[in-house]
């Protein structure tokens, strides 16, 4: 009966396979790698971020939307994004899920879209700009320079009459969507109210208003019964 015996070299290079794998890194995903700060050959524990990695064939934008919007709010909805990055591209997506839960103090309940993002164009952290597309409808509008918040509490100073003129009121509105500068209102406001389009520093509630400010732009500029866009 004869034994097989291993030689120490058989051993030691079996071990020495053995390390090199336990030093290969495998990334869990296909992706991008971006810039390590770790420099080859330095000593690093276990848990250290080496470098990151994305996965950038598909964004994810998560955004808040109003409460009163979510009769219209849906999964599969199409949804356009505009990076600030890019001037003038816009990225076509649709919102993927939506939160159950909203806000209590926001009164908006979170989404996430999903953009196809083939060229990968569109980078983890941006700040876009997104629009739901519900088709058109009619609505009053301001400049978004003729709202004023307190707290969650939208107001605008309308022009009313006072007993010796015009006077500055403020009156409490409820805001929609904004869009070209403009600021879609749903309450508070009639089509062909006057308003003080900008200023609003140097205007107070009951104020009396003069015929207009330099530069065409003051007080007496109609702001309201446009259309939202």
């Amino acid at each position: 009966m004869s034994a097989v015996q291993s030689s120490p070299s058989s051993a030691k290079l079996a071990s020495a396979q053995a390390q090199k794998l336990d030093r290969v890194i495998r990334a869990p995903f296909a992706g991008r790698v971006g810039i390590s700060d770790v420099a080859p050959g330095a000593l690093i524990s276990p848990g250290t971020a080496i470098v990151s990695l994305d996965d950038v064939s598909v964004i994810r934008i998560d955004f808040s939307v109003p409460d009163r919007y979510l009769t219209t709010l849906r999964e599969g909805l199409l949804i356009t994004a505009r990076p600030d990055a890019l001037p003038g591209e816009t990225f076509q997506g649709r919102i993927a899920q939506i939160d159950t839960r909203i806000d209590a103090t926001t009164r908006a309940v979170k989404a996430r879209a999903e953009f196809p993002n083939p060229g990968a164009r569109l980078k983890p952290g941006m700040l876009v700009k997104v629009a739901i597309d519900q088709g058109l409808r009619q609505a009053p509008a301001v400049p978004e320079s003729a709202i004023q918040f307190e707290g969650v509490q939208a107001s605008v100073f309308l022009i009313a009459k006072g007993p010796k003129g015009q006077v500055a009121r403020r009156t409490n509105v409820e805001t929609g969507l904004t869009a070209g500068g403009f600021v879609e209102i749903l309450s508070g406001l009639k089509s062909g109210d006057r308003i003080v389009a900008d200023g609003l520093n140097r205007v107070q509630d009951g104020a009396a208003i003069g015929g207009g400010a330099p530069g065409g732009k003051g007080p007496g500029q109609p702001g309201a019964g446009g259309k939202a866009r």
